[in-house]
């Protein structure tokens, strides 16, 4: 019997992002919000916003790191 594949965690396994979409109470606030999980398991959060139909563009910010500025 084929072994059972572990389903993947978006946003929390090594090497996986998730975003969802913010329902926005101010037209500066980000369309979307990141969480993007790299290979030794640090986490980064992004702030993204819908430029156009076809473009979405943000800035990525290390949670640990309190210079980087949204």
């Amino acid at each position: 019997m084929e072994q059972e594949k572990e389903l993947v965690k978006y946003g929390k396994d090594p090497f996986t992002v998730s975003i969802n979409a913010n329902e926005k109470s101010k037209d500066w606030h980000c369309d979307y919000n990141c969480k993007i999980v790299l290979g030794d398991g640090q986490v980064l959060w992004a702030n993204l916003y819908k430029k156009n139909d076809t473009w979405i563009a943000g800035k990525i910010k290390d949670p640990f790191n309190d210079k980087i500025p949204f």
